[in-house]
């Protein structure tokens, strides 16, 4: 997981936001590939992320709102139903965490002024959808719903219409 042949942070923080595992789900949809390799590679990052040195860029903010995401689809998944038990609460466990680390972002207020807060609201918006996470974090989708609100209010000037970051892109 520290693999960074670019020797790159924003090539490693891609890396490590796992958006790449789409490209597993395209392969269990259109080409009837086994979602076991797939499973594998998130045990495999669990293990990573809980060890005592994971990659400076595993915890990144961008990073873990995707990880987040790709998780929560994932999870939605019909492939889900092949998952054993323990990867199923491993991943609902992971999931736990990710809602946790970018609660504390938003309470830190750092991201307020940045595109990085919309990410980090939509991937809690994305989680709230989760069966389990309604049960266990209900304030989930209001926390996403809020965070989004109060960061599109500094980044966007109603009255000029124009873009304060600078990141229409994003």
């Amino acid at each position: 997981w520290n693999l960074n042949p670019l020797n790159n942070d924003t090539w490693s923080f891609y890396y490590n936001g796992l958006n790449w595992l789409y490209s597993h789900l395209w392969g269990i949809d259109v080409k009837g590939h086994s979602p076991e390799r797939m499973f594998d590679i998130i045990t495999q990052y669990n293990e990573h992320i809980n060890s005592d040195s994971p990659n400076k860029m595993a915890w990144f903010d961008h990073a873990t709102s995707d990880r987040l995401s790709i998780f929560t689809v994932i999870s939605l998944h019909p492939c889900m139903k092949m998952a054993t038990t323990h990867f199923q609460s491993m991943i609902q466990e992971l999931i736990v965490r990710h809602v946790d680390k970018i609660i504390q972002f938003k309470e830190s207020e750092n991201w307020m002024d940045s595109n990085h807060g919309v990410f980090h609201a939509l991937a809690l918006m994305n989680a709230s959808n989760l069966d389990f996470l309604k049960e266990s974090r209900p304030s989930t989708e209001q926390d996403g719903i809020s965070y989004l609100s109060d960061t599109l209010l500094n980044i966007l000037s109603l009255k000029e219409h124009f873009s304060l970051e600078q990141s229409a892109y994003y």
